[in-house]
């Protein structure tokens, strides 16, 4: 499957594997197109991410993201959702994990840019967050060394003993 001196890193591999065992193991899920709340649109979109197709080692491995939107002119919100096996952090000195998972899901403003809002039509300032909507039971988190192609990030990061991940939403 590799090639010959092929350069892999362990994230790589990981999903690799993961895809492999899922395609070996999965079976196809009938699905309802009717979306009447939040939950139905986040497991229909997780479905078609899966080309519809279920297995344990993705209901093991994979949580999902909920993106928000929200123009800063209108304040019309748009939501999206989007699967994920492992979270990847870059890390910065004298910092521990929760930290770099705090800064990762940190809501940034954005604006110049080519976003335009569905509503208003306005090409403005938006507020971008990313959340996590559903946990996966295993959570692999990756930590990114690589500062750039070839230089390496030897940064200590504190490895903390128990991590507090907290599902809140303010969809407003």
């Amino acid at each position: 499957v590799f090639n010959k001196f092929e350069q892999l890193d362990i994230c790589e591999l990981y999903l690799f594997l993961i895809q492999k065992i899922h395609d070996e193991i999965c079976i196809s899920i009938p699905m309802n197109n009717s979306i009447s709340n939040l939950n139905d649109e986040h497991n229909y979109k997780i479905a078609f991410y899966n080309d519809f197709k279920y297995s344990n080692i993705y209901r093991l491995f994979q949580g999902s993201y909920i993106h928000i939107i929200k123009c800063l002119q209108c304040n019309h919100i748009t939501k999206t959702f989007e699967p994920f096996i492992l979270i990847s952090l870059d890390i910065e000195p004298d910092t521990s994990i929760n930290d770099l998972l705090s800064k990762h899901f940190m809501t940034e403003n954005r604006n110049n840019d080519n976003w335009k809002c569905e509503n208003c039509n306005c090409n403005c300032q938006y507020s971008k967050t990313k959340k996590i909507w559903k946990y996966p039971e295993i959570l692999f988190i990756s930590l990114n060394r690589f500062k750039e192609i070839i230089t390496k990030n030897m940064d200590n990061v504190k490895i903390n003993k128990s991590l507090e991940l907290v599902r809140n939403y303010d969809l407003q």
